[in-house]
């Protein structure tokens, strides 16, 4: 035996049918993606300095990482409590904060 369509009323195939219609005619209308203009590719450490040699290329997402861990602690002598948080066991995958460990130890 084989497999059997379920009998489905008109009024919902119409329904389909309008729904892929709309959807057809939104892709065909809609506008396509603006192109970038070159000082949108771009970005500068001073916005007030506009000079073609400061401007830097925005960075891809398959550039190695440029920037680490930065870890702030905004309390009151905060120095004697670095070597309790910053143990080497719980460091060993952030190669600079063994420098800051050593440094506060």
């Amino acid at each position: 035996m084989g497999f059997v369509l379920p009998i489905v009323p008109w009024w919902a195939e119409a329904v389909v049918a309008l729904g892929a219609l709309v959807h057809v005619v939104i892709l065909v209308l809609s506008p396509s993606r603006r192109r970038l203009r070159p000082d949108e590719s771009v970005y500068r450490d001073d916005p007030a300095d506009t000079s073609a040699s400061t401007a830097k290329p925005f960075p891809s997402l398959f550039d190695p990482p440029s920037i680490y861990l930065s870890i702030v602690f905004p309390a009151y002598k905060e120095e004697s409590r670095y070597a309790t948080f910053l143990l080497p066991q719980n460091c060993r995958n952030l190669p600079a904060a063994a420098d800051v460990v050593n440094e506060h130890l």
